[in-house]
């Protein structure tokens, strides 16, 4: 486990600039830094979902202009109380928007919901609850496979606001399974945010050293360096901010197949569909994406 060092800062939201910055410095120190500040902010990036049963590509408050390294990214537009269930087509901004599809996948009638979103801003999905069903977005490449990383920095997260109502691994976004040769995934274990990127050369799992409330918006983000992994999480309401960091080479990260999803909210297998051991994330979630640097 990484040192924690804790440092002060500006009490004002840090800009995406600065957050890189922050990340890339903790990365070459080669410790974990835990930091608070005071103020709030919604940090993402600019999409929205669309289509029959989806959502309008109407930019929200809290979306970001666009970030020339966003690969996928939503926020889920501006409705609130949009019902969407199984085949609802979700549309995501990006330079891989046009090379995938998205849809949400379902199962023992689960809807997900357009809710209040990002630290009260915007819109968010609701995720089913417990005895609801489980229920994904899925975004699959139709040919070249555009999710893969390589060997490039990347980084990839979400906002999100738990329910409380977790087990182990209750995901937030991954792309790949445990027995593939590569993985990314963010998840929270009993409400503990993980992140594990596995590659080539290896995998590195990093745990944060904070536990999340539920009712409570937070975002968080996995980056992968050179030859570390960096997990950031940021409680929104006031700014405070915990940063872990494992060091360790993952290598070359591309999936079995381009065919396997980028999956938001719940774990898929390749066919792809839900099936057992779902690692449902219950709760809310907004804007989602996957960066390369």
């Amino acid at each position: 486990m990484a040192n924690l060092v804790s440092i002060g800062c500006v009490c004002q939201a840090p800009s995406m600039m600065q957050l890189r910055l922050r990340t890339w410095l903790v990365a070459v120190l080669g410790v974990a830094v835990l930091s608070a500040c005071g103020g709030t902010s919604a940090t993402g990036p600019d999409a929205s979902p669309t289509g029959g049963t989806g959502v309008s590509p109407e930019a929200s408050p809290s979306a970001q202009p666009a970030d020339p390294g966003l690969i996928l990214g939503a926020d889920f537009g501006d409705k609130l109380g949009l019902v969407l269930g199984e085949g609802a087509v979700i549309s995501f901004q990006g330079q891989a928007a046009n090379e995938v599809d998205t849809t949400v996948m379902a199962l023992g009638g689960a809807r997900l919901k357009t809710v209040t979103g990002s630290n009260n801003h915007g819109v968010g999905v609701q995720f089913p609850g417990k005895g609801e069903g489980v229920a994904a977005i899925a975004a699959i490449p139709r040919g070249v496979d555009v999710l893969s990383p390589g060997k490039k920095r990347f980084s990839f997260g979400a906002d999100f606001k738990a329910s409380g109502d977790w087990g182990e691994g209750s995901n937030l976004v991954q792309r790949g399974l445990f027995t593939d040769k590569s993985q990314y995934k963010l998840e929270l274990d009993g409400g503990r945010p993980s992140c594990s990127i596995k590659g080539s050369e290896g995998e590195v799992v990093v745990h944060s050293s904070q536990s999340v409330h539920a009712g409570l918006w937070y975002s968080v983000q996995c980056a992968r360096y050179d030859e570390a992994v960096v997990l950031t999480l940021r409680r929104l309401r006031d700014s405070e901010e915990w940063v872990s960091l494992k060091n360790g080479r993952t290598g070359e990260v591309r999936a079995d197949t381009a065919s396997v999803p980028f999956s938001v909210g719940a774990k898929l297998w390749p066919d792809p569909g839900l099936g057992k051991d779902p690692d449902q994330f219950r709760g809310v979630v907004d804007n989602v994406y996957l960066r390369y640097e």
